[in-house]
Order: C-alpha cells, then sequence, then structure tokens
C-alpha cells in the first residue's frame, strides 16, 4: 500500500504518494530468526555482488512453494528489526517467485551466469509471461515498470494480464518477452473484484492488515503523485483516516473485510455508497471523530451560510462550512471528496449572485480547482479568464470615469478605483498561475503572477501581505520547475521572511517553504543552514500534525537521509500548497 508523504498533493512527482505500500507474504521469510546467533565483519567484501543473479541448490526441495530457486542479491549485511542483536545475514536475495529470503553463508549460494533483468518495457508495453508454475505464457500489458528495483527492492515489472489480475513480475528474465496479441476491448477497465465503497483489509508493510473503505477505483494519473501517468487498481481510506493504494487486485495486498465502517458523526448511521461514501479528510480525530458522509457535510454547510451576508458578519467561521471542516476549521485537501461536493454545490447556488459577492467569487476559486483537479484545466482558465476579463471592464470603466472628471492629472488612475476590484483581480490571477503551473506552462504561469503582483501593490489592505507571500512563492515554484535553483531559493528565502512578518499565513505555506529552502540549501552546499530549516519544518509538522502523526514519521525519515546524504537534495518538492 502507499501512504501520501508530507508534501504530497496535487501535481506531478513521485502519494511520492506519499504513498506507504502493502507487503505480501514475499517478505515474510526476511523476518525469521536465524537459530544460530554469529558475529559478521560487515565491512569485508563478499564473493557476490549487488545484483548478481544466484541460484540457491536444493532450496525447492525444503520449499517447493517457491516455485523458482533463483534470484537477485538485492543487499549486503542485511538486519531485520525482529532479530536480536548483533544478527545480520551477508546475502539478501529476492527469489524469482517474490519472496526475500536471507542466506547467511555463501556456500547456500552458487552464481548463475546471467545478466539481472533489464526494464526494456515501457508503461503500456504488451508482453507476455511464464508464471510459476506453468509452461504457458500469459499475455497482458506493463502497468508498472520500475527503473531502480535492485536499489529500491520492489518489482522489476507490474503487468496486468488479460485473464483479469494484476501480479508483478519478479523473474526469471527469460519469462517475460514481447508479445504481439492485441488487447481485449476494455482491457483497462476490467472488472475489480472491490468496488467505491466496499468495505476491504489491507496489508500494510509494519502494522498487519487494517480496515478501510475503497473510495476510488484505477487511482493514478493526475489526480496522484506517481510518476508517468501510473495507475493502480483502488485507492484506500483506513479506519485510521489515512490514505493508501492497493497496487496489485490480489488477497496478498487487498481482501474484503468484514468490519463494518465507521459510523458518520452528523447522522449516526454507516450505510454508504459510491456516491455517499464516509470519509476523514479533516484534522478531526479520537475514536470515530472525523468520519462523516460526504452529502451530511454539504447539507450541513448549506445550513451554515447564509449567503444574503458577507462570510464573517454574525460568525468569523461562517465561510470554513463552505471549503472545510466546521469542528477543526481545518480545510478539506484540493481533490478530495468533500471539497469536491461542496465546491459544485456552491457553484450552483451562487452563480446567479453579483461577481461582486463574496461567497460567488469564493465558490468560483473553488471550482476552478475542482476543474484542475479533475483534469479539466482548459475548463479552469476559461472560467478563471471569464471573471478576470469582466472585472477588468469594470475598474476601465471606473477609469475612463475618472479620466472624465479628473482629466489626466491623475499619475495612476488605478489609485482612484474601488480597490476591491483590483484585490479580486489579484486573486483570481494567483488562481490562474496555479493552473498554468498544473499544465507546465510557466511562461504564462509568470505573467500572471507578476500581474497579480502589481494589483497587489496598489492596494495595502490587510491580506496583501498574504497575497504577496502566495505569489513569491508561485514564482519559487516556477524557478524551481524550470531549473532556475538560485532563483528559487532565493525567493522562497525571500518569502519566509514575509511570513515572520505576518500572521495571516495558512500552516501548509510554511511547511512547504521550510522544506524547499532547507533542501535547496542541502543542494547548494550550505548544510547546516539547510539542516537548521529542516529541523524547523519537522518542529511545525510535530507541532501542526503530533509526533505519531505520519507526515511526522516521514519527515523524519527523508530528513535523516538528507543529513546522512543518501538522498539527492534535486527532489525538492516546491508546491506552496501542498
Amino acid at each position: 500500500m502507499g501512504r501520501r508523504s508530507h508534501h504530497g498533493g496535487r501535481g506531478k512527482g513521485k502519494k511520492k504518494s506519499s504513498n506507504k505500500k502493502a507487503t505480501t507474504e514475499a517478505e515474510a521469510d526476511a523476518t525469521k530468526a536465524p537459530s544460530v546467533i554469529c558475529e559478521i565483519d560487515t565491512s569485508a567484501p563478499l564473493a557476490f555482488a549487488v545484483g548478481t543473479r544466484v541460484v540457491a541448490p536444493g532450496l525447492l526441495d525444503h520449499c517447493p512453494q517457491y516455485k523458482y530457486d533463483t534470484g537477485t542479491i538485492i543487499k549486503h549485511y542485511y538486519r531485520s528489526e525482529v532479530w536480536e542483536d548483533g544478527v545480520v545475514a551477508p546475502y539478501a536475495v529476492r527469489m524469482d517467485c517474490g519472496r526475500l529470503i536471507c542466506f547467511f553463508g555463501e556456500t547456500a549460494l552458487e552464481f548463475l551466469d546471467e545478466e539481472p533483468l533489464e526494464i526494456v518495457f515501457k508503461m503500456g508495453s504488451r508482453v507476455e509471461c511464464q508464471l510459476a508454475g506453468s509452461d504457458e505464457w500469459f499475455p497482458g500489458v506493463v502497468v508498472q515498470a520500475n527503473d531502480n528495483f535492485i536499489e529500491n527492492d520492489i518489482c522489476p515489472y507490474v503487468v496486468r494480464f488479460d485473464y483479469g489480475r494484476d501480479r508483478p513480475f519478479w523473474g526469471p528474465p527469460n519469462c517475460i518477452r514481447s508479445c504481439d496479441i492485441p488487447p481485449p476491448k476494455n482491457y483497462m477497465k476490467k472488472h475489480l473484484r472491490f468496488g467505491v465503497g466496499d468495505r476491504v483489509e489491507c496489508s500494510c508493510e509494519g502494522y498487519g492488515d487494517l480496515p478501510g473503505t475503497i473510495i476510488k477505483t484505477w487511482y493514478g494519473g493526475d489526480e496522484s503523485d506517481f510518476e508517468d501517468g501510473h495507475v493502480v487498481p483502488y485507492q484506500v481510506q483506513l479506519d485510521g483516516g489515512d490514505l493508501i493504494f492497493a497496487p496489485m487486485d490480489d488477497d496478498m495486498c487487498i481482501r474484503r473485510s468484514k468490519v463494518p465502517a465507521p459510523e458518520c458523526w452528523i447522522c449516526f448511521d454507516n450505510e454508504q455508497s459510491e456516491s455517499n461514501l464516509i470519509v476523514r479528510e479533516c484534522a478531526c480525530r479520537g475514536e470515530g471523530g472525523g468520519f462523516v458522509h460526504v452529502n451530511c457535510v454539504v447539507q450541513l454547510a448549506i445550513s451554515k451560510v447564509d449567503l444574503s451576508k458577507e462570510p464573517g458578519c454574525d460568525d468569523k467561521h461562517s465561510h470554513i462550512a463552505m471549503c472545510g471542516c466546521i469542528t477543526c476549521k481545518q480545510l478539506y485537501p484540493a481533490g478530495s471528496h468533500c471539497r469536491k461536493a461542496l465546491s459544485k454545490t456552491f457553484y450552483c447556488i451562487t452563480e446567479d449572485l453579483d461577481i461582486s459577492n463574496t461567497w460567488n467569487k469564493m465558490s468560483l476559486t473553488m471550482m476552478a480547482g475542482n476543474l484542475a483537479e479533475e483534469g479539466d484545466c482548459d475548463g479552469a482558465i476559461k472560467l478563471l479568464q471569464d471573471r478576470i476579463s469582466k472585472i477588468r471592464s469594470r475598474v476601465e470603466a471606473e477609469i475612463e470615469m475618472f479620466h472624465g472628471c479628473l482629466g489626466d492629472d491623475v499619475y495612476d488612475p488605478h489609485c482612484l478605483v474601488n480597490p476591491s476590484w483590483l484585490i479580486d483581480l489579484s486573486n483570481f490571477l494567483l488562481d490562474l498561475s496555479d493552473v498554468y503551473a498544473a499544465m507546465e506552462s510557466y511562461d504564462e504561469m509568470k505573467s500572471a503572477i507578476d500581474e497579480s503582483l502589481q494589483y497587489t501593490k496598489f492596494v495595502g489592505d490587510d491580506r496583501s501581505s498574504y497575497r504577496e507571500v502566495i505569489a513569491i512563492s508561485a514564482l519559487a515554484r516556477r524557478c524551481y520547475f524550470t531549473g532556475e535553483k538560485g532563483s528559487a531559493l532565493e525567493y522562497a528565502e525571500r518569502a519566509i521572511r514575509l511570513i515572520k512578518n505576518t500572521d495571516d499565513v495558512e500552516h501548509k505555506i510554511l511547511l512547504s517553504l521550510l522544506w524547499q529552502v532547507g533542501e535547496l540549501n542541502v543542494y547548494f552546499g550550505k548544510k547546516k543552514r539547510g539542516m537548521r530549516q529542516l529541523n524547523e519544518f519537522l518542529d511545525n509538522v510535530i507541532k501542526f500534525y503530533g509526533s505519531n502523526h505520519v507526515k511526522t514519521h516521514n519527515a523524519r525519515v527523508e530528513i535523516q537521509q538528507l543529513n546522512e546524504s543518501r538522498r539527492t537534495p534535486y527532489e525538492a518538492i516546491m508546491s506552496a500548497g501542498k
């Protein structure tokens, strides 16, 4: 299973999802403690290098269920956390059946005169494989290809076979080849065992079997952090609230659960459907805390919002109901079920309000973000550009009026325009820059940001610092995406300085910026400064999420890897809203 990292969200990149990955029985053998504790000099060179193909004679005599006695050495001096202190296995071998087996002596292995498996098939390639225990060749399509499979100890390929299952392919190399057999119709939409809303239990490494609910099928593409458009059968929300993914539709990873779904805290019912899931997408925690029907969230929000009054008129938190949890006050993440449902609902009920109405403006921003999340960037751009065009028309009309009254003596006519129009222009241009970033249209992105900053300078309202931080952060993202890492660092440092002079900034923006500057400073050789910023990032993660949250765990691991120079700082995630 996969779990999102602390800097995961919209955009392209590795659920990195950020995702905690499901384990299978293939991991079991690596954790069996040896019967003899032996001290080993872990600095001594070994006869077989990592990546070497080996055979274990006699293995199938004792363990016929393994099907293969061949495999690839993936690690030297392997140690399992469940072994006693001092126990180390010289070799960890990933067998061609997928099992990880540890060998405590070189006599148990023999050199296999063949090259390791190479990744020659790309995602989408038609292949056929000879599966363990069968002489038959099974056709399918590659849905995952992992170049660094030895280094990362992950399967080289995941193949979606035409007979209806996704299975990992570990080897041997001569058991996969190109295939000219055309795929069956709608093979990418093959029937999955489970649908959205079904209750399942998932095998999660280090956590055992955890119950949850299917919230998406064929999860991936632009809505995930997977690279190269990778798609997995399921995204699952565990009953603990975490989001994970199932890389295969297989009992080893995911199976039906008899554990009932959590109750909705609003209606106290636990029945759900594909159109009305029970989800937890806010910061509410505790027993049952935060689980809610999507439809209940929408109905509660409608009851809390009075469109005849400005947001915050009677209740300073009234606007939260439109886009976040009214209990913990956390905004629902972009792309979440609640966010999508709320954006569509409020866009419909505010569409006929005047463009100066705050509810109308908020709903349009949410709807544009929703369209971009769903991959309709053209629709989002049209929506925003139509609104920007209408506001510009009003601004031009006011400027023309002032020219008629005051002539050409006004130094800058924008100073006389209703400041709310300039604020709206600034905000919608920033929204537009986000959509251009998602489309990788970086020239258009910069133009939108520059114009937004121009309007921000005209208006010195109490939110101008916030808009400036968002704009400078966006410039940092753009510079990183275009390879201008020096400028990216400069902009990100500037944004942090601005944040420290204002209280009106979401904590996620601060977290993202601290990560950016920390990792980039390490990249440029300023390790001491970078690590100090990364530790400040960690302190804030703990402050906002708690010391036991998965985001905190992921942050500790990645910072430790950076400190030990085991991870290239090249991979900074420069998305200010993540």
